[in-house]
């Protein structure tokens, strides 16, 4: 008889080895097409675009993620932690 409170043996979680999903983009404008049907046309400039036309742009990994949003904030931290100030009286 086995007690239904003992815990499941545990597993090793492996990290994944599927490249991340890239996105697929418009070859005119980079409209983002996912989603969309493999072949059709363009909602924001109107070309056709087929699945050998379309840019595959891989995902940003996490470093380019906080380059491109997190500098505001820490720019915004320094501001504030370090006001400009001047020494001049008036």
């Amino acid at each position: 008889m086995t007690d239904a409170a003992s815990p499941a043996p545990s597993t090793p979680i492996s990290p994944p080895t599927d490249p991340p999903p890239d996105v697929r983009c418009c070859p005119k404008c980079g409209y983002d097409l996912t989603g969309r049907d493999a072949s059709g046309t363009c909602p924001e400039c109107g070309r056709e675009y087929t699945p050998e036309t379309v840019l595959l742009m891989p995902l940003p990994g996490p470093f380019m993620l906080c380059v491109l949003y997190l500098w505001p904030f820490i720019g915004f931290a320094i501001a504030t932690v370090f006001p400009f100030r001047s020494n001049d009286p008036y």
